[in-house]
């Protein structure tokens, strides 16, 4: 896997995550709290990933194109947890 491909599989992984929260944060009807943490979280995940899109947009080839050692997929089940 080169770094490009594992940066963006992280994005994805983020993306995923801000439309969850985005359904969690509908789903909490108890409080304020619930819905401005869902917000937040939303918030910063939204700013992360801009920074790792514009990041994989500046790679120059010989980085994006590094064979990295290891495995950087993403994958959690319930177990996990």
């Amino acid at each position: 896997m080169t770094y490009r491909e594992a940066l963006k599989i992280q994005i994805h992984a983020l993306d995923n995550i801000y439309d969850n929260a985005e359904a969690l944060r509908d789903c909490t009807d108890y409080d304020n709290l619930g819905k401005d943490a869902w917000n937040l979280t939303r918030g910063r995940i939204s700013e992360i990933i801009g920074m790792l899109r514009k990041h994989n947009g500046l790679l120059k080839d010989k980085e994006a194109y590094d064979v990295l050692k290891g495995d950087y997929s993403i994958k959690v089940t319930i177990k996990d947890i």
